[in-house]
C-alpha cells in the first residue's frame, strides 16, 4: 500500500526531468548551464533508489529510476564531451 506513494514520487520526478532532458539532448554541443557537480550527486542518489528498488522488488520504481539514471550518466558524459570540444576550440558560440 505504502509502495504507491513512492511509486507516485517517482512517476512524478519523471515527468519533471523529461524537459532537462530535452534540452540537454537538444544543446547537447554546448551544455553550459548544465552543472556537472549537480549531475553527479543526482546520479548517485538514483543509483541508491534504483537499488533499493530493486533489492524490495518495487519494479515500477526501479524501471523509472534507471531511466533518469542512465539520463543523468548520459548528460555527464555529454559535459565532458563539451568540455573537450570548447578546450580544441570547437565551440560554436
Amino acid at each position: 500500500m505504502y509502495e504507491a506513494f513512492l511509486n507516485f514520487g517517482t512517476g512524478l520526478s519523471f515527468l519533471g526531468f523529461l524537459p532537462q532532458a530535452y534540452r540537454t539532448i537538444a544543446n547537447r554541443d554546448t551544455l553550459k548551464d548544465i552543472s556537472l557537480a549537480s549531475q553527479a550527486i543526482y546520479a548517485v542518489c538514483l543509483a541508491s533508489f534504483t537499488t533499493y528498488a530493486y533489492l524490495n522488488s518495487i519494479w515500477l520504481t526501479a524501471a523509472i529510476d534507471l531511466i533518469q539514471l542512465v539520463y543523468s550518466l548520459t548528460t555527464i558524459v555529454l559535459i565532458f564531451r563539451a568540455d573537450r570540444l570548447r578546450k580544441k576550440g570547437g565551440d560554436p558560440g
